[in-house]
């Protein structure tokens, strides 16, 4: 297993993939986002839990800022993710440009309906491939 810590976050890898977790520590839990990030041959899987807003969405660039360059298939899971706002859509289409610029795969999987309604409304469902149950 390998553990690694940087700051107020703790990494943790079972069987060898790397794992990832941030939580804002000065913000209150209804606006707070948990990013669990797991990193293997296949490339890596965030999945934000709470809210992708103005207050959590720089959180999850930073944590996508440190992606290594290697990486050719990103998967966002949306499972627990509440909310997004269109702070949290730019983090989205930046990460989306950044990866047809490489020839690489962003797939978006279990949004709820409310994402699904926000990716809608504002076209992303053309840019962005989605893959719900």
């Amino acid at each position: 297993m390998n553990v690694r810590r940087c700051g107020d976050r703790f990494f943790e890898s079972p069987s060898g993939a790397g794992v990832e977790t941030s939580m804002h520590p000065n913000k209150k839990e209804a606006y707070a986002m948990e990013i669990k990030v797991v990193t293997n041959d296949a490339g890596m899987v965030v999945a934000p839990v709470g809210r992708l807003d103005t207050n959590t969405a720089p959180e999850l660039e930073r944590e996508l800022g440190a992606m290594p360059e290697e990486i050719s298939t990103l998967i966002f899971d949306f499972e627990k993710l509440r909310y997004i706002s269109s702070a949290g859509l730019r983090v989205l289409l930046n990460m989306q440009k950044k990866f047809n610029a490489k020839n690489g795969k962003m797939v978006i999987r279990n949004a709820n309906g409310m994402i699904m309604d926000v990716f809608e409304a504002t076209g992303f469902l053309d840019i962005f491939t989605v893959e719900n149950d």
